[in-house]
């Protein structure tokens, strides 16, 4: 049984792991194309970046309530429900994403101006947001019908569909922005129409799957009401992270240019060791949420105590090629001896505290794929907020520990959540026996 749920896990988790590199691989790309535009148009995306990793949250939050409630059912046998769940989420996708979309039309530039647009890159910055903003419906419906197919256990088709979607980005962000000379414009609508050829690869993909439902499927309150209270707390939980990074984000400007610039390389640099967390943590919820509908408490708990360990073990081994590599990577971004200091200090930090991140990743997505999204939020709100946020004052400017006081304050806010995930995982697990 170990065994085979090792392998599960690993099938899952790879393909997943694999998109998200890719990902974060093109969006160097895109940076790059983009910086051959202007030093204006690098400034307008990263600030529209910021705002979008909001609308992220908020459509990640629907896609996590998906995959809790459809590999229940698939793991229960009850597929007319999930599909009433699948014609469901679809629908609420749409709806935030229009409402979203429609909020991001209107209120273009006052939105910007509240995130700090100068007037120098107002303009710009405007017509980026309507394009990859205005029409994030788009966006919205890609992302949930990824977590739905992987759901089923089908990793391997999204990861996929996001090397197409992600290839069709950079060839059309090349001809608008180059051959046609649309600008920053160019790169917002490839964007928009390569998440349009997403959605349509997708939904085909679901057609062909046991989820396909019937348009004439009636949506039943109980079901809206589990997406609500699911959604919810899971949309609070990804909110107060990012609403946390950008107060600490503020509180590393004071610390200075040199750390603040040390700062956002390693962040650029470290967000790869992230992407096998990430793709393990999409395969422990998909295969929980199944155990959870088929009733085994047994199958639960060793999907968990696998899925930890190789949690740390990649995280481990992530951060300790980042150390080993740290100088030769650095360089590509900065020459400046004083920006590798403060960088190898912060990654000798990062690889000791490797095993509780590792630990909080995980058991959040074990705790929300056992319907539990209330306590990731409550433990995100206050490590991020009463512990990292005073932390990185207390030891990164009044104790003046600069970037080491940053990450240790990182560590102790991931070392809270850990032990306090743990306790309600487990606490969860007896409470279904």
């Amino acid at each position: 049984m170990v065994k085979k749920i090792r392998k599960e896990l690993l099938q899952l988790a790879i393909p997943t792991t694999i998109e998200n590199l890719l990902q974060t691989a093109v969006g160097f790309v895109d940076g790059l194309i983009i910086a051959k535009i202007s030093l204006t148009a690098v400034t307008a995306v990263g600030l529209v970046n910021s705002l979008m990793a909001v609308y992220q949250a908020i459509f990640l939050a629907v896609g996590i309530a998906a995959s809790s409630l459809i590999s229940r059912y698939i793991g229960a046998k009850k597929i007319r429900q999930a599909q009433e769940i699948v014609k469901l989420i679809i629908n609420l996708a749409i709806i935030i994403g229009i409402i979203i979309g429609l909020i991001t039309i209107i209120f273009n530039r006052s939105i910007l101006t509240l995130i700090g647009a100068s007037n120098q890159v107002l303009s710009s910055a405007s017509i980026f947001l309507f394009w990859v903003g205005g029409l994030s419906v788009f966006w919205s419906v890609l992302t949930v019908l990824g977590a739905i197919l992987r759901s089923t256990g089908d990793t391997r088709t999204p990861m996929l569909v996001s090397i197409y979607v992600n290839l069709f980005n950079i060839c059309l962000d090349i001809y608008f922005i180059f051959i046609l000379k649309m600008g920053i414009a160019g790169s917002g609508i490839g964007t928009t129409i390569a998440r349009i050829i997403g959605c349509i690869l997708l939904f085909h993909a679901l057609k062909k799957t046991e989820l396909a439902f019937k348009f004439n499927i009636k949506t039943k309150f109980s079901d809206l009401k589990s997406v609500y209270y699911l959604t919810l707390p899971a949309m609070g939980e990804r909110l107060m992270m990012r609403g946390g990074d950008v107060f600490v984000n503020f509180l590393v400007i004071q610390m200075g240019n040199i750390i603040f610039a040390a700062n956002t390389i390693l962040e650029t640099i470290s967000s790869f060791t992230y992407m096998p967390l990430f793709g393990l943590a999409t395969a422990t919820a998909t295969l929980i949420g199944q155990a959870k509908g088929a009733g085994s408490i047994s199958k639960i708990k060793q999907i968990i105590n696998s899925s930890n360990r190789y949690a740390i073990y990649s995280m481990i081994t992530a951060n300790l090629l980042l150390l080993i590599f740290c100088q030769p990577i650095v360089t590509l971004f900065s020459t400046e001896p004083a920006i590798y200091n403060n960088i190898i200090k912060a990654v000798i930090i990062m690889l000791i505290a490797s095993p509780v991140v590792a630990l909080t990743i995980n058991q959040t997505a074990a705790l929300q794929a056992l319907g539990d999204t209330k306590t990731p939020f409550i433990a995100t709100t206050i490590g991020m907020w009463l512990v990292r946020v005073l932390l990185t004052y207390i030891l990164g400017i009044h104790l003046e520990l600069a970037i080491i006081g940053l990450w240790l304050a990182q560590g102790i806010d991931n070392l809270w959540r850990a032990i306090l995930l743990n306790y309600y995982l487990k606490k969860q697990i007896i409470v279904k026996k």
